[in-house]
C-alpha cells in the first residue's frame, strides 16, 4: 500500500532500499489512482518495461525533459538469435533507405520501424533484417540531428540512438562499441551546447552500463569515472548533470559496494557545493543526505523485519531516528521514512512506525525555514492521518454513512458481531484482489458471528453502479452523503470523504477488524492475517471438540497492534495494477459467474465446446473462455476442453481463417505451457510434441512462439545433454534472452538455465554466468522474474561451501497462516527445500524430495519447504493438488531468508543436522542423500 499516489524516488539510497519495501509491503491504490470500471474491457498486464533495466538505468538525458515519443522506444526484439548470425549481420546487406523530409517526417519513419517484426525463412535471416532496423533508425536519427532540433526532440533521439546501440552491442555486431562511442563523440564536439552536453552524457553512460555489466569487486574505477565526469562538467552543471552521476552509486549499491556508493555521492554533493548557480549548490544537501541512508545497512534491516527477527522493528526505528539527526528536512527523506513508517505499520509494529513520523515531524519543524510549504503540508498530513489510525485500536468503532438507497446506516445491527470494515473504492484493482480472502473467511465464520461492512471510496456514484451491475457483494456498502447528494467531482479525494478522513484513511484497502465488544482489534487483516485473528476471536471452524465434552470459546489472544508485531503472519504481496485483469476475475469469480453445472456423469466434461460448432463459433469460444475467472480456469477439466476445442478449430472443414488458425495455436501452446509450468508432465509432453508440429509453419507471429518453445525445450533438455555442451548452450540462451521482452512465461526457462549454471564445475565460470543471465532476467518487466534476475547478478557474501557448519535459523509463516516454529525442528535431521512452483528443476526434485521424506520420515528425518512464489494461489493450488506433507514457508520474509543463506538459484536445498546446523548445501536430493543417511545412521524406525 502506498501513500496516495506512487512516490517519485530519487537517489541510491532511496531506489535501493525501496525495491526492499515494495517486496515486503502490500501494494494498494493512492489517492490519485485513475479510475476504471467492471465494464472496461481487461486483458492481461505486463507489457511495461521494467523499472530494474541495470543496463539501461542512466537515460543520456533528464527522463523528465520531454514526453514519451515513439522515438524513446526501446528497439523492436527478434524471436531468436545466435551470435554467429548476428556478427554476419552487416549494414550493407539489403540496407533499409532512410526517406529525406523533415523532423517529423523521420520521426513517423522511426515509430513505423520500432513496430516492424524482423522477417526471414530461418534465424541468420531476421536477425539480419533486425539488425537492418535498427541501422536504419540510427541513420534516421543523424538526418533529424542535422536539422537543429529542439531540446526536447534532441533528448529523445539520443536516448533512442543509446538504446539501439545498447541492443546492437548485445548481440555483439561487429564495431558497435566504436561506432556508439564516434557518435557520442561527435555529438560531444557540436556547437550546440545542448546536444554538446547529451554527447557526453551518452559516453559517461556507456562507461557506466559497462559498469552495470561487470559485477566488479572493487567499485574504486566507478568513482573514478564519476570525479572525471564531474570536473569536466564543473562549469555548466545542471540537475541532471548531477543525477547522472548519481546513478552510479545505485549501481554500487546494488553491487553491494556500499563505501564506494557513500564516496560517489560525496562527489556529486562537492561538486554542487562548488557551484556558482545558487539553485544546483542547494542541492548539495540532497547528495549528502543520500548518502548518509546509504551508509546504513537499512536493506538488511528491512530483510530482519520480513523474517520476524527480534527486536527488527526497534533496530529499524532507531537507525531511521539516528539517521534523520544527521540530514536536512526535503521531499525525498519524508517519502524514505513514511515509507519505512508504513512498512512497520503494516507488519503490526505501530509504535515503531509513530516513533519514526515524530522524529520526521521535529526535523521538518526545526528546519521548517528550509522546506517548501506544500512539502511541509503534505508531510504533516501523512503523519496526521497515521495517527488517527494508530489512535483506532482498542477503542470503539461506528461506521457512519447510508445505504445506496440513501437510508441511515444501522451500524448497531452489528453488536455482538466480530466485524471487519473494509474501505475499497471499484477502481482500485487491489481492493477487488482482496474480495476472495475476504469472501472465504466470510463463508467460514459467519455462522460464528463474522459480518463485513464495506466502506465505499468511489467519488462517482456511477462507478460503484457500474462494478455492482456486473459483481454485486454479499454485504452491505455504506457511502457518505455528499457522494449519493453528487456534490463531488473529479477533483475530489477519496481521502476527504467523511469516513476516510475520520480515520486517517489515505490509501486502500484499508481492513479494521471490530471486536464483539465495538471496539477495534486490529489494522490491515488482509490475507492469511485476517483469518488468523478471526480464529482467536471466533474459534477454530476446523476444529473438533472431543466427543463427551462441551465445547469451549477460548478468549481471543491480545490482538496484532496491541503487541510489538504479529512477526510470523504472512500477506500476500498484492499487484499494483489498477484494475488488473486478475482482479477483475477475482471478483467475478466471487459470483461464480457463468460457471457451468457439475456434470452428472464423471466422463462428459462440462467445459468441453459443444459439437458441431462452426469455425467461427470454435473461435468464439475460444476467446470466451480466455476471459473466464482464474479459480474456473485452474479447475480439472477446463484446460482439456479449451485444447480440444483448439484441435478442432485448426482441423476444421472448411479451413479456418488465419486469424482463427491463430487464435487456435496461439491459445493451445500458452494453455499447454501454463500447465507445463506447474508440473503437468503430461502437458509437457503434448506441448513439445505440438511445438514440433509447427516449426515448420512460416507465419511470423506463431514462428516468433515456437522459436521461444523451442529454446526453452532445449533448456529443458540440457539437464540431461552431456556437460561439455552445457558451456555453448548457455551461450546460445544468452543471445536468445538478449533480444527477448521477458515476461513471466520465461520463468521455466530462466529456473532451467539457472540449473544449467549449476552443473558446471568451475566456480568462476559459475559467477560469470549468474552475472550475465542476472542482469539479462533483471530487466523484465515481470517483477518475479526481474527480483529472480537480481538474486542472481548480486554476488554472495559467502559461497555456499561456507554455510557448512553454521547454524541455520527460520522464521516466518507457513502457506497456511500459521506460525512457523523453527524450535520444533531441534533434535531431528531437516532438509530445507527452497522452491517455487513456476521453477522447472524444482518441480523435477519433488518427487525425490517425496521419495525420501516417506523413506525416512520414521526416523526423525523432517522436510522443510521454502517458497518462493509470489503468486500465492498458485502455491496454495500446487500444495493442494500434490499433497504435501511437511510445512512450506510462504510470503515475502521467504525472500529475505534466500538472500540471507545466499540462494540465488532454485532449487537449493540444505541438510542441517539434530543441533541446527547446516551439513551440505546442494541443488538436488542425490547429492545430499547421503549426508541425510549418514546423519540418521543408527536411528530407528519410530515404533
Amino acid at each position: 500500500m502506498l501513500y496516495r499516489s506512487p512516490p517519485r524516488v530519487c537517489g541510491a539510497w532511496s531506489a535501493c532500499l525501496l525495491l526492499s519495501l515494495l517486496s515486503l509491503t502490500l501494494f494498494g491504490c493512492g489517492s490519485d489512482s485513475a479510475p476504471a470500471t467492471a465494464e472496461t474491457k481487461f486483458r492481461p498486464a505486463g507489457e511495461n518495461t521494467s523499472d530494474d533495466d541495470a543496463e539501461d538505468a542512466a537515460p543520456v538525458a533528464d527522463p523528465n525533459a520531454s514526453q514519451a515519443t515513439p522515438l524513446e522506444r526501446p528497439p523492436t526484439k527478434v524471436p531468436q538469435a545466435d551470435r554467429a548470425a548476428a556478427s554476419a549481420a552487416t549494414p550493407a546487406a539489403g540496407a533499409i533507405p532512410v526517406p529525406d523530409g523533415d523532423i517529423q517526417t523521420l520521426s513517423a519513419f522511426i515509430d513505423r520501424l520500432a513496430q516492424t517484426q524482423p522477417e526471414g525463412k530461418d534465424q541468420p535471416e531476421m536477425i539480419a533484417h533486425f539488425v537492418r532496423i535498427q541501422e536504419a533508425r540510427l541513420a534516421a536519427i543523424e538526418k533529424i540531428l542535422d536539422q537543429k532540433p529542439d531540446e526536447q526532440t534532441q533528448s529523445a533521439v539520443v536516448n533512442a540512438s543509446f538504446e539501439i546501440f545498447t541492443t546492437l552491442n548485445r548481440l555483439q555486431v561487429p564495431g558497435t562499441r566504436a561506432r556508439m562511442s564516434d557518435f557520442a563523440t561527435r555529438l560531444s564536439k557540436k556547437d550546440d551546447p545542448a546536444l554538446a552536453r547529451l554527447g557526453r552524457f551518452m559516453l559517461f553512460n556507456a562507461k557506466v552500463a559497462e559498469l552495470a555489466g561487470q559485477s566488479p569487486e572493487d567499485g574504486k574505477p566507478a568513482v573514478a569515472q564519476v570525479k572525471a565526469f564531474l570536473t569536466a562538467e564543473q562549469d555548466d552543471l545542471t540537475p541532471q548533470t548531477l543525477e547522472q552521476a548519481g546513478m552510479v552509486a545505485n549501481i554500487l549499491l546494488n553491487q553491494g559496494l556500499k563505501e564506494d556508493a557513500v564516496a560517489t555521492l560525496q562527489l556529486v554533493a562537492d561538486a554542487a557545493a562548488a557551484s556558482k548557480d545558487e539553485k544546483i549548490a542547494a542541492e548539495q544537501h540532497t547528495y549528502r543526505d543520500r548518502a548518509t541512508f546509504a551508509a546504513l545497512n537499512l536493506d538488511e534491516m528491512v530483510a530482519a523485519l520480513g523474517t520476524g527477527e527480534e527486536e527488527a522493528a526497534a533496530n529499524l526505528a532507531t537507525a531511521v531516528t539516528q539517521t534523520l539527526a544527521k540530514v536536512q528536512p526535503s521531499e525525498e527523506v519524508a517519502k524514505m521514512v513514511q515509507e519505512i513508517a508504513q512498512l512497520l505499520e503494516l507488519t503490526g509494529n505501530m509504535p515503531a512506525a509513530q516513533e519514526c513520523l515524530s522524529e520526521l515531524e521535529t526535523l521538518f519543524k526545526q528546519g521548517a525555514e528550509q522546506v517548501d510549504p506544500e512539502v511541509a503540508e503534505r508531510v504533516a498530513k501523512t503523519i496526521a492521518n497515521s495517527r488517527k489510525r494508530a489512535a483506532l485500536i482498542g477503542q470503539p468503532f461506528v461506521v457512519e454513512g447510508f445505504t445506496r438507497e440513501g437510508e441511515p446506516f444501522d451500524w448497531s445491527a452489528y453488536q455482538g458481531k466480530v466485524v471487519l470494515v473494509d474501505f475499497w473504492a471499484s477502481w482500485c484493482g487491489p481492493c477487488i484482489d482482496e474480495f476472495s480472502n475476504i469472501l472465504k473467511n466470510y463463508d467460514e465464520f459467519r455462522d460464528r458471528g463474522f459480518e463485513v461492512v464495506g466502506v465505499n471510496l468511489d467519488t462517482e456514484l456511477d462507478s460503484f453502479d457500474r462494478f455492482n451491475r456486473v459483481q454485486p457483494l454479499k454485504w452491505p456498502s455504506v457511502f457518505s452523503q455528499i457522494v449519493l447528494d453528487g456534490k463531488t467531482d473529479a477533483m475530489t479525494s477519496f481521502a476527504d470523504l467523511p469516513m476516510a478522513e475520520k480515520c486517517g484513511v489515505d490509501a486502500i484497502p484499508f481492513l479494521v477488524l471490530v471486536g464483539k465488544d465495538g471496539t477495534v482489534d486490529s489494522l490491515h487483516v488482509r490475507g492469511p492475517k485476517l483469518r488468523s485473528r478471526l480464529i482467536a476471536l471466533l474459534g477454530d471452524p476446523a476444529a473438533k471438540p472431543a466427543a463427551d465434552k462441551p465445547t469451549e470459546e477460548k478468549p481471543a489472544e491480545p490482538a496484532a497492534a496491541e503487541k510489538p508485531a504479529e512477526k510470523s503472519s504472512f500477506v500476500p504481496r498484492q499487484r499494483a495494477i489498477v484494475a488488473s485483469p486478475q482482479a477483475v476475475a477475482l471478483a467475478l469469480a466471487l459470483l461464480g459467474a457463468d460457471e457451468p453445472a457439475a456434470a452428472d456423469d464423471p466422463v462428459v466434461n462440462p467445459y468441453a465446446a459443444k459439437p458441431g460448432l462452426t469455425a467461427e463459433q470454435l473461435a468464439a469460444y475460444i476467446l470466451k473462455m480466455q476471459d473466464k475467472p482464474q479459480s474456473i480456469q485452474s479447475r480439472p477439466g477446463f484446460a482439456e476442453a479449451v485444447c480440444e476445442a483448439c484441435n478442432r478449430l485448426m482441423a476444421a472443414d472448411p479451413a479456418p481463417t488465419e486469424a482463427q488458425f491463430l487464435i487456435a495455436a496461439e491459445e493451445k501452446l500458452q494453455r499447454l505451457h501454463k500447465q507445463a509450468c506447474a508440473g503437468d508432465a503430461e502437458a509437457d509432453k503434448l506441448l513439445a510434441s505440438f511445438v514440433e508440429k509447427m516449426a515448420a509453419d512460416t507465419r511470423p507471429r506463431l514462428a516468433r512462439q515456437v522459436a521461444f518453445f523451442r529454446q526453452e525445450r532445449k533448456s529443458l533438455d540440457g539437464l540431461e545433454s552431456p556437460l561439455e555442451k552445457v558451456p555453448d548452450l548457455l551461450k546460445e540462451l544468452l543471445a536468445y534472452l538478449s533480444m527477448e521482452k521477458l515476461t513471466a512465461r520465461h520463468l521455466r526457462l530462466a529456473s532451467s538455465t539457472v540449473a544449467l549454471i549449476n552443473r558446471l564445475e568451475n566456480p568462476d565460470e559459475r559467477e560469470k554466468h549468474f552475472g550475465e543471465f542476472g542482469q539479462t532476467f533483471a530487466k523484465s518487466s515481470d517483477k518475479e522474474l526481474a527480483r529472480y534476475g537480481r538474486k542472481l547478478a548480486k554476488k554472495p557474501a559467502a559461497a555456499e561451501t561456507d554455510l557448512v557448519g553454521q547454524p541455520l535459523e527460520l522464521a516466518g509463516t507457513t502457506a497456511e497462516g500459521a506460525a512457523f516454529a523453527w524450535e520444533a525442528y531441534r533434535g531431528k535431521v531437516v532438509l530445507v527445500d527452497f522452491w517455487a512452483t513456476w521453477c522447472g528443476p524444482c518441480l523435477r526434485e519433488m518427487p525425490h524430495v517425496k521419495a525420501l521424506y516417506e523413506k525416512l520420515h520414521e526416523r526423525s528425518f523432517e522436510v522443510v519447504g521454502i517458497s518462493l512464489d509470489e503468486d500465492h494461489e498458485a502455491l496454495a493450488a500446487y500444495l493442494e493438488e500434490n499433497a504435501i506433507e511437511w510445512e512450506t514457508l510462504a510470503g515475502e520474509g521467504t525472500q529475505a531468508l534466500a538472500e540471507k543463506y545466499g540462494v540465488r538459484g532454485i532449487p537449493t536445498m540444505l541438510v542441517v543436522d539434530r543441533e541446527g546446523k547446516i551439513a551440505g548445501v546442494a541443488h538436488n536430493v542425490a547429492a545430499l542423500a547421503p549426508i541425510v543417511e549418514k546423519l540418521l545412521a543408527g536411528t530407528p524406525a519410530a515404533k
